[in-house]
């Protein structure tokens, strides 16, 4: 499998776990009453797991783009994009996980005791290393987004709404957590279809980079 097919895919494979995570994920944690419930089910761990796994497929995405336009260059935006995706997955993800599979264990011991929970519960999210970790992660992430933009924006309306819309919704992924889950959801839809575009685009960005050498290559093959 080529370094632009396993891009290719991998920008779908984000698109889809960005927009599944807000669908799937179960919103009424926002209530004392039901946050155990929540916390325990596996709506909960199935839609944060998505989450993660379209972290990690942002950043696959990118890694194989550079592979697929000629390997990692100093000062290219692309290559810029990818390591500062990869960055941030991996301050992001402990996070995720924490949320993901220490609140559903916390979910299923609460014994009833709604206030326990809501004050441990919010230690697990709000402590101040795994803020700080998950916030500079998000930051680095949102900046490979702004990359991505940059790098595309001189290949022409398709790639550019793919950059414009991958790079709004990194650069909106923290403050949209602060949103209703009505727009949460739509922010991931949005960010989907950056993803979805890229993945179209990444295709026809490429190959016409593969057609261009191998134009060149065959003139001076002639000369």
């Amino acid at each position: 499998m080529s370094a632009r097919t396993v891009s290719t895919v991998a920008f779908v494979g984000a698109g889809l776990g960005f927009a599944l995570f807000p669908v799937l994920r179960p919103w009424s944690d926002a209530e004392l009453s039901t946050r155990a419930e929540t916390f325990a089910s596996t709506g909960w761990v199935l839609s944060h797991t998505i989450g993660m796994v379209a972290f990690i497929a942002l950043s696959l995405a990118l890694a194989a783009a550079v592979i697929a336009d000629g390997g990692p260059r100093r000062r290219d935006a692309l290559t810029v994009a990818a390591v500062l995706a990869w960055v941030g997955s991996v301050l992001i993800l402990p996070y995720f996980g924490a949320e993901t599979f220490g609140l559903q264990a916390l979910g299923e011991h609460a014994s009833g005791d709604d206030q326990w929970l809501a004050a441990v519960s919010e230690q697990v999210r709000g402590g101040i290393v795994q803020t700080v970790m998950f916030g500079t992660g998000l930051l680095a992430v949102a900046v490979s987004g702004v990359a991505l933009a940059v790098r595309w924006w001189a290949h022409g309306p398709l790639p550019r709404a793919a950059g414009t819309l991958v790079g709004l919704g990194l650069v909106t992924y923290l403050p949209q957590f602060f949103l209703s889950p009505a727009l949460r959801t739509t922010h991931g839809v949005v960010l989907a279809i950056g993803c979805l575009l890229a993945a179209a685009c990444l295709t026809r960005v490429v190959g016409e980079r593969e057609v261009t050498r191998e134009t060149r290559a065959s003139a001076r093959s002639a000369a």
